[in-house]
């Protein structure tokens, strides 16, 4: 039967101090808002273009606005690899922006536009990259100040 060390030893700290620097520094080599905003305003115009293709054949509903809105975050997100919020406001923004061009050239109400926030905390929310446990543990440390 191996023999296993208990899960608070002292060399299990410092494989999980070593693997939360490592994925730190993996996270902030990789972050990039130059990319995001490209991402983003590459994500903007395929979204609206398609948006806009598919009103023309007469099929909008309101909440096609808000896929514009997703896929400009996602795009972000993946080209800039975002993990830090205030990074994430700029797809959010971006989509806020496409999503008030979309609704004041397709549509002929303003009651539309009341939806600006919720497209705003779709392009947020999808704007950050899905972080997997050891990035979460990196973060976390780091706010604690153990890295």
């Amino acid at each position: 039967m191996p023999r296993t060390a208990p899960a608070n030893s002292e060399a299990h700290e410092r494989f999980l101090t070593r693997q939360a620097i490592n994925a730190f520094a993996d996270m902030q080599q990789r972050q990039s808002p130059k990319r995001a905003v490209i991402g983003s305003m590459i994500g903007s115009l395929l979204a609206m273009m398609s948006v806009s293709f598919i009103a023309f054949y007469g099929y909008m509903f309101v909440w096609m606005f808000f896929i514009p809105a997703w896929f400009i975050g996602h795009l972000a997100g993946q080209w800039g690899c975002l993990y830090q919020r205030k990074y994430a406001l700029i797809p959010a923004v971006i989509a806020s922006v496409s999503h008030c061009l979309l609704v004041m050239a397709l549509q002929d109400d303003a009651i539309s536009l009341l939806t600006v926030p919720i497209t705003f905390a779709v392009g947020f929310y999808s704007g950050q990259m899905q972080l997997n446990e050891a990035q979460q543990r990196a973060l976390w440390r780091k706010e604690l100040g153990r890295i």
